[in-house]
């Protein structure tokens, strides 16, 4: 069996499943070593024929002679220790004639340089099976290797193994940097934020700092700023300004070579203006953004996870009503501006408040100290504040209450008010109705109740600015108030159906059109008793059921 096939066998078992990884570097902190290719290349020439391990191995101990602090028995583990330790970057390596062919230099510019180790990569056993060390081109430029215990001694070209067939591989160099050069930075994000743009980008293995540049398309480059992190906000970008941007790594006077980013767009953030409850909802304003096509709305509720609730086409929108709440609830939106497929940024708090739902009266109604109004309850409430306002007058706050009625004890006689309430949850408040208007009609105070020989007449004080009085009584016994007289004129009534010997309760409410007053719920009380022994006809009276309670 020859060293070739004896290698190969080996090498199969001795790797391991594993993806390829294409242009990731590591965020592990940076080391210090310098790689010195003269190095690993001297003692790849005195040892690949040594017999000593297998390939791993040998290229392990080619990259610790140049001062790469890198090893592993098994291919995959090199493959891992080299990126890691980030010592270098990976990229996918070009055959020339297809899959079936040797590597050529012209095909992999700037992708490998002499000194770097290549992978090969089994496609049909998903493993890394081998590993040699780039030994530069030949005169034809195909690239030679130092492959360890096969006939390649630096003059033979790279090319695919005969195992699992030979258009089944995919190489994959790591290109290290040695003594004069730096790997070049790859940037790995550009995101619109809030204050600008911010540009990531992966560590390079021995940059004391790096030079952060940008351009816009077609113009030159402007350095931004030195830094010693991988990462930095351009502050400087302008609303719908679109930039390219590069970084180079910096180790005293050595720089990196640099890639240009793709085109950016930057789209600032909008900037709200206000958070308010309406009858339908939560609507949510915020300046125009000159640079939009549309805006994206995102919500945020109670407990919940960020979701995009809307898209509004068109800049000019700059408000959104969202209907989807409860009350008692907080909700937080963000909008992020849009231009044809860009995305802007966002302010991460972005605006918040409650929802509270709008009180529905249920009754205002004249009571025997004022005017008694009453609503529902509504859920997340923790206070409820009471407006009244008269004619021609605006809405005045007159009372904050914890409950669901309010009696108005200040309201004047014959006074129109109009009464609304306003719900009130975190110190966000409701809208509210239009209310409901009432006349204030003052309760009658009654005077007395005398009984005489025609009946028992009733006298109360006198209500200004009224149609006229209801006068009620009841029995011992009766369940409720009976209406038995309607009196126009005056402030006195005799109520002449009555009964020997039967007290009875009564009561006066004024009225003006279909409105009430209130009335003495206690009543005056009167024992009709016949003084003239001669028999009165009792003349009829204005009797009328009406449930005063």
């Amino acid at each position: 069996m020859t060293k070739r096939l004896l290698t190969s066998l080996l090498a199969i078992v001795a790797a391991i499943v594993v993806a390829p990884v294409f242009v990731t570097q590591s965020s592990a902190a940076t080391t210090d070593e310098v790689y010195n290719v003269n190095n690993a290349i001297a003692y790849a020439e005195d040892n690949w024929d040594n017999g000593r391990g297998l390939c791993a191995q040998f290229v392990s101990e080619c990259l610790n002679a140049g001062g790469v602090d890198a090893y592993g028995t098994r291919v995959v583990d090199l493959y891992n220790e080299l990126i890691n330790n980030n010592y270098g970057k990976v990229y996918k390596l070009t055959l020339t004639n297809g899959k079936n062919g040797s590597l050529r230099m012209a095909d992999n510019n700037g992708k490998i340089k002499k000194g770097d180790p290549i992978f090969y990569f089994c496609n049909v056993c998903k493993t890394y099976e081998h590993v040699v060390l780039c030994n530069g081109v030949n005169s034809k430029g195909y690239i030679q290797d130092y492959a360890h215990n096969k006939a390649h001694n630096g003059k033979k070209q790279t090319y695919t193994f005969d195992h699992c067939g030979t258009d089944n591989w995919t190489f994959y160099s790591v290109s290290i940097d040695d003594e004069n050069s730096l790997i070049t930075p790859e940037i790995t994000g550009i995101t619109a934020k809030a204050d600008g743009v911010e540009i990531k980008w992966n560590p390079v293995r021995r940059a004391e700092k790096y030079t952060v540049y940008k351009k816009v398309p077609g113009g030159k480059w402007v350095a931004l700023k030195n830094v010693k992190t991988t990462e930095f906000i351009d502050k400087t970008a302008e609303n719908g300004a679109t930039y390219n941007y590069t970084v180079k790594a910096v180790n005293g006077k050595i720089k990196s070579a640099y890639k240009t980013s793709d085109e950016f767009k930057y789209i600032a953030p909008v900037d709200f203006k206000s958070a308010s409850v309406t009858d339908k909802g939560i609507k949510i304003t915020w300046e125009k953004n000159d640079s939009a096509s549309g805006y994206h709305i995102y919500r945020l509720s109670e407990g919940g996870k960020w979701t995009k609730t809307a898209t509004l086409k068109g800049g000019n929108k700059t408000s959104y009503t969202d209907t989807n709440v409860e009350s008692g609830k907080n909700y937080r939106y963000r909008v992020r501006a849009y231009s044809g497929s860009v995305t802007g940024a966002y302010h991460s708090k972005g605006i918040s408040t409650y929802f509270v739902d709008t009180p529905v009266l249920k009754s205002c109604t004249n009571s025997a100290k004022g005017v008694t109004i009453k609503w529902n309850a509504i859920p997340g409430a923790g206070s409820y504040r009471v407006y009244r306002r008269g004619a021609g007058e605006s809405w005045q706050l007159i009372k904050t209450v914890k409950n669901t009625v309010f009696e108005d004890t200040t309201a004047e006689n014959s006074t129109v008010y109009r009464y609304t309430v306003r719900a009130v949850c975190k110190g966000v408040y409701s809208t509210y109705e239009s209310g409901i208007a009432l006349k204030h009609i003052k309760t009658p105070g009654l005077i007395s109740t005398v009984s005489t020989d025609e009946g028992i007449i009733l006298e109360w004080e006198k209500v200004e600015d009224v149609n006229g009085y209801y006068v009620y009584r009841k029995a011992a016994g009766d369940k409720g108030w009976t209406r038995v007289a309607t009196v126009k004129d005056g402030e006195i009534y005799t109520d002449t159906n009555v009964v020997e010997g039967v007290e009875y309760t009564y009561t006066v409410r004024a009225y003006f059109g279909s409105q009430k007053s209130s009335y003495d719920a206690k009543g005056i009380v009167c024992k009709y008793i016949r003084r003239n022994e001669n028999e009165i006809e009792a003349p009829d009276t204005d009797t009328e059921s009406d449930d005063i309670d």
